[in-house]
């Protein structure tokens, strides 16, 4: 029947849209290692041409799994295992791995410490939070108001929040080295008061 063809037609056609949004949603989280200099706006590195793109360092490994103090990961939640209440699930970019994270405000910062660089870039945007005192290699890696301050001199980038009252401004930043007060001033304007 022609009707029923239509929407069996139809069905599928949603299904196939379903299916590319999807994998275009997954491309969202494919991290950027790109260094890019400290004085670099967001439109810069929209604007900047791939062949500009520096030498990116490689990837840190995740830190190890503490037996009884660490949770069980959950692993494949994205071919159809079910995450425990209160957790989501994350993908890695290329959707060979995923795991179950909490996105809860207390949960996340510890779990996504413990994340590989891809998995992380991949947890910050799933949960729409920055993981602070890690390796951020540009803004992408870091949810506003914080942005990624690099040391070159160290070969370390972190998120910094930039707001004035922040604890990173107030206690963390006398910890610091020189070179990159240097470079969190020139990002957030402000100077460490530690």
């Amino acid at each position: 029947d022609a009707t029923g063809g239509a929407c069996a037609l139809n069905a599928l056609q949603r299904l196939g849209a379903r299916k590319a949004a999807s994998a275009a949603d997954y491309e969202l989280f494919e991290p950027d290692f790109t260094i890019y200099p400290v004085e670099t706006t967001v439109k810069d590195i929209e604007d900047m041409d791939a062949a500009e793109e520096e030498q990116m360092p490689e990837p840190q490994a995740a830190l190890q799994f503490v037996p009884g103090v660490d949770k069980v990961v959950v692993k494949d939640c994205h071919l159809g295992t079910a995450c425990p209440h209160g957790e989501t699930c994350v993908v890695k970019a290329d959707k060979t791995y995923s795991q179950c994270v909490s996105c809860h405000r207390d949960e996340f910062p510890k779990e996504c410490q413990k994340l590989d660089d891809y998995m992380r870039f991949a947890a910050v945007h799933t949960c729409k939070q920055t993981c602070e005192d890690t390796m951020c290699y540009n803004n992408k890696w870091c949810m506003h108001p914080h942005k990624c301050v690099f040391d070159k001199e160290m070969h370390w980038g972190q998120c910094v929040n930039c707001h004035k009252n922040d604890k990173f401004w107030k206690y963390s930043c006398s910890s610091k080295p020189k070179s990159f007060l240097e470079a969190a001033h020139h990002v957030c304007h402000k100077k460490c008061h530690a």
